[in-house]
């Protein structure tokens, strides 16, 4: 089972790469996209991790589970682990893969909130993992306590960077749901490269850089 998979073109599409003798991956999302990867051993459905009302057809079937950047939006992550570890088979394994912080989400946090009213995007206010400073302990002992053997849970930094400032830029421009009256358009590219300065630095090789932890767990139900 892929959690988290929207279009399925990205983490299931790349676990058939990787594993092409698998019989079926069941591919769960709280909102599909409109577009899907499409291929005969994969099943779309809407469900969501944090309520086990959904996931009952799977319950107890499930011999392995993979999440890709999926539990960093999540506000309940008790219920997800809890529904996670039900849905597996007796040594069943899960691998779960996530943003903890980002300068990102700080940067994105201050320009939605200052250019919202030009748009009609639904914001929730920074993820909860990062607004509650959550770290690898936090979760390491979520799973113990929901029932996993914990065969790995690592927090590991990561600095990324853009090969040119356009491209950061682009990149800035792109992400942003703020839909800019005519006018303006000058005004708030520049406010989006300010402000993203304020949460970013420059490397060795002068690149523009952001640094983001992510979690890495493995995790195992009991037999």
């Amino acid at each position: 089972m892929d959690i988290g998979c929207e279009g399925g073109h990205i983490s299931t599409s790349d676990l058939l790469k990787l594993f092409p003798d698998i019989q079926k991956v069941i591919a769960i999302d709280a909102r599909l996209a409109s577009e899907f990867y499409k291929n005969p051993k994969i099943e779309y459905h809407v469900a969501d991790i944090t309520k086990s009302s959904s996931l009952f057809a799977w319950k107890g079937k499930i011999t392995k589970i993979i999440s890709s950047h999926c539990f960093n939006c999540l506000r309940s992550f008790d219920k997800a682990f809890e529904n996670v570890f039900d849905l597996l088979v007796p040594n069943g394994t899960a691998a779960i893969y996530f943003t903890l912080n980002s300068s990102y989400y700080t940067y994105f946090d201050e320009i939605i909130k200052k250019w919202i009213k030009f748009s009609n995007f639904e914001y929730q206010g920074l993820p909860a993992v990062q607004k509650r400073n959550l770290d690898a302990q936090y979760f390491e002992i979520l799973a113990q306590k929901v029932g996993f053997d914990v065969v790995l849970c690592e927090s590991v930094v990561q600095n990324l960077y853009f090969d040119t400032d356009l491209h950061c830029e682009v990149f800035l421009e792109t992400t942003c749901p703020c839909g800019i009256p005519f006018g303006i358009t000058d005004y708030f590219k520049k406010n989006l490269i300010e402000t993203f300065r304020k949460y970013s630095e420059r490397n060795a090789q002068n690149k523009i850089t952001f640094k983001m932890t992510v979690l890495k767990m493995m995790l195992s139900k009991p037999s």
